[in-house]
């Protein structure tokens, strides 16, 4: 994934703490789902949301490396 990709998982992370529930899960499935069609990967569980934004940033972290 690419710089755009990158800073949408870190706007998406910061921006989810301060929502409310409703809108925390509607910013978590569009992000997810952005990023999810961009890498060809399987659906993601609502609750896993989180940590799959997670660990892609991280994945993406070790790749530039």
């Amino acid at each position: 994934i690419g710089r755009k990709e990158r800073t949408l998982i870190r706007q998406t992370l910061r921006r989810i703490e301060s929502l409310t529930e409703e809108h925390r899960e509607a910013v978590l499935e569009r992000a997810v789902e952005v990023l999810r069609a961009r890498i060809d990967h399987e659906p993601v569980e609502e609750e896993r949301r989180p940590d799959f934004l997670r660990a892609l940033l991280r994945a993406s972290s070790r790749a530039r490396s």
